[in-house]
């Protein structure tokens, strides 16, 4: 493999496993009755309409086929990706949610 090559499969890796970490947000989403579309808004208010997110949003399950998502899990796997607005904005859920309780 060269140089090149190798270059473009670490690029095509980082997108895979990018897409998995927001199919697992989308999904912890779906999980607590929220929208992932409006938390990803809160996080990101300058950005436009992701279409990964999207695509991801369609990949979900009704929550009642999904398996739990722990909170700290995709808290991890946020902070992985450096998505730490998004972070801050799911934890703001979490708390809203456990305040609750």
């Amino acid at each position: 493999m060269n140089k090149r090559e190798i270059q473009e499969q670490i690029i095509q890796h980082y997108h895979r496993d990018e897409g998995m970490m927001i199919l697992v947000f989308a999904q912890w989403c779906v999980n607590h009755n929220l929208d992932a579309h409006e938390l990803y808004r809160r996080a990101y208010p300058d950005q436009a309409e992701n279409p990964l997110l999207a695509q991801m949003v369609n990949q979900t399950v009704p929550k009642t086929e999904s398996e739990e998502i722990p909170d700290s899990t995709l808290l991890g796997v946020l902070s992985l990706f450096g998505n730490d607005d998004l972070a801050f904005v799911v934890n703001e859920e979490i708390t809203k949610r456990t305040k609750g309780r």
